[in-house]
């Protein structure tokens, strides 16, 4: 408690005595806010400090594992008490579920997000519906409650067996026909179609759909319904009455059984074979022909020719087997005589094979054609004969020609020369070519030659019938084109050209003019003539024969011009006046 205190001072000291209070505060209580109940492991943390402002530490150690008394021991300088605070620790629950049944592989797994026991949460791994699967559930975060493990079963689906059925021949009537509903491992289901056929032949399937309820796969019964076979035999020649009849007892597919009636080797008779019992076949007949001699027939052979390969055959049109005498002879027509082997009821034949002679293909004689001609040579013969020609076509030579006859005519090759004649030339380099002068219509053409082909020939010029000879005269100038003609109408052509001598011309564009005074005559100076010199010069009123000329008087002056080849040109008057 708040105390006040005196101090007597000891004897024989100058000194009163003295007091002191000492105040004495009441410790307080530090408070805390209480921390809820926590969960088993879950973070715990005691606070520093009190709500009161108080310092210190709490004891014993922290333990979030149990439900634990704890005390706070204020710090040295405080005055504050002890304290003490209880945390909660709840131990997690188990989340309860009600168990998953069994499912068949593929079907559907539903699994619930809250327990039995109010937890909610999550599952892991995801869902699986084809394999059995443990399963983890995690609570969501805040609840107190642990994970749990549930284990859906998922059974892999059986697929069901039969006793096998068959195989059945078709049409077989037999004494079950239901397929069993339920299998070998007692799975149960129904079939479709849910009854055996025996009426379609081949491999009829059958398909098991199980119940909704069974885990199993829809199966399949594959049925064999064979067909029933025709036993067929190999036909039995005709016989002559009385002649041994063999039937055999298995058929050609192997199939056995009886024939009825009994043979009859005197008359045509139709035998029905019966199959063994056991065997997927039907009945089927076989029809023996008994009858007198027959004599066999032939395709007649058309006339052969000499040389040409002659086959009889061995085998009549009836069937009947046997030899020809005598000897094939390709050579002379012949009869021959067909004797049937031993043991077929048939008389001998006969047939005659004629042998003609081979006929020579000849054809009409062809050509001469000139030389690059397009001709053609005759495809068939005057005889009808088709073949083929050999060498190639030649337009450029005299050629020998064979035809070879197409296979299956009787003939001989032909022959045929088709001649080539030459066509004519003509040769125009040693020929005189004369040009016009002065459009005189004084050109000419001599000296062409023409060589080869046929003479006589004829000429023709440029289509112009009239001029037909080589030589020309009183041409103009131009092309002339020559065509020549053989006897045989044999052609060549060729062209020459007659040019044009031009008349000179007069350039008096620098002509000087000097007019004639009392004392001196006058002057013309400065003209240039050109075209074919040397030049020859005529001037009217004077003998002077130059292009220029001078002294002269009064008068007109007329140039005449000529060239070397006599064209003339004339220039003037040119008036000389004083």
């Amino acid at each position: 408690a708040t105390t006040t205190y005196t101090f007597t001072p000891d004897a024989g000291q100058c000194s009163n005595t003295g007091s002191m209070t000492v105040t004495v505060t009441q410790p307080l209580l530090p408070t805390f806010t209480q921390i809820n109940p926590i969960c088993s492991g879950d973070a715990l943390v005691l606070p520093a400090g009190s709500t009161n402002g108080f310092t210190g530490t709490w004891s014993p150690v922290v333990n979030n594992t149990a439900t634990t008394n704890y005390t706070f021991t204020p710090d040295a300088g405080q005055c504050a008490t002890t304290a003490p605070m209880t945390v909660t620790v709840n131990q997690p629950v188990l989340p309860v579920f009600a168990p998953i049944n069994p499912i068949c592989s593929g079907g559907t797994i539903n699994l619930p997000t809250t327990s039995t026991n109010s937890y909610s949460g999550s599952w892991s791994p995801a869902v699986n519906n084809t394999a059995t699967t443990n399963y983890t559930f995690t609570p969501t975060a805040g609840q107190c409650a642990t994970t749990a493990d549930m284990t859906v079963t998922v059974n892999q689906p059986v697929t069901p067996t039969f006793a096998t059925w068959g195989p059945y021949c078709q049409d077989a009537i037999i004494p079950q026909v239901m397929l069993p509903t339920t299998s070998q491992e007692g799975i149960n289901g129904i079939w479709n179609p849910g009854m055996i056929s025996t009426s379609t032949p081949g491999n009829n399937v059958y398909t098991f759909t199980p119940n909704a309820s069974e885990c199993a796969n829809v199966s399949t019964m594959t049925v064999v319904v064979n067909p029933n076979v025709l036993p067929t035999f190999a036909a039995i020649a005709p016989i002559c009455s009385g002649g041994a009849i063999n039937l055999n007892n298995t058929s050609l597919e192997n199939i056995t059984g009886t024939w009825s009636p009994a043979v009859n080797n005197t008359q045509t008779t139709t035998y029905t074979f019966t199959p063994s019992s056991g065997q997927c076949a039907t009945t089927n007949t076989l029809t023996v022909n008994v009858g007198a001699p027959i004599t066999p027939t032939f395709t007649p052979i058309p006339s052969q020719c000499a040389g040409s390969v002659i086959t009889l055959s061995t085998s009549s049109l009836e069937g009947f087997t046997g030899t020809w005498s005598p000897a094939i002879n390709n050579t002379a027509t012949t009869n021959y005589t067909f004797t049937p082997t031993a043991g077929q009821c048939a008389t001998t034949a006969a047939m005659t094979v004629v042998i003609s002679a081979p006929v020579q293909a000849t054809f009409a004689a062809t050509g001469p054609y000139c030389s690059g001609s397009t001709f053609s040579l005759p495809a068939t013969s005057i005889e009808g004969y088709t073949g083929v020609w050999s060498p190639a076509i030649n337009n450029q030579s005299t050629t020998n020609y064979t035809f070879t006859v197409n296979p299956g005519q009787c003939a001989l090759n032909g022959a045929l020369t088709v001649n080539i004649s030459s066509n004519p030339t003509i040769d125009i380099t040693s020929a005189t070519l004369t040009n016009e002068s002065c459009n005189q219509m004084d050109g000419s053409i001599t000296g062409i030659v023409v060589n080869n082909g046929t003479p006589n020939y004829t000429y023709q010029w440029n289509n112009n019938a009239s001029l037909n000879t080589l030589n020309l005269q009183g041409l103009n100038s131009g092309t002339y084109d020559l065509e020549v003609s053989d006897q045989l109408g044999c052609t060549a052509s060729a062209s020459v050209v007659i040019g044009e001598n031009q008349a000179p011309t007069v350039d008096a564009s620098g002509i000087n003019i000097t007019q004639p005074t009392c004392i001196q005559g006058g002057s013309i100076n400065g003209i240039v003539v050109n075209g074919n010199g040397p030049f020859d010069y005529q001037w009217t009123n004077t003998t002077q024969t130059t292009a220029s000329i001078n002294n002269l008087d009064d008068g007109n002056y007329n140039l005449t011009v000529t060239d070397v080849n006599g064209c003339t040109v004339t220039y003037g008057p040119v008036t000389m006046t004083t």
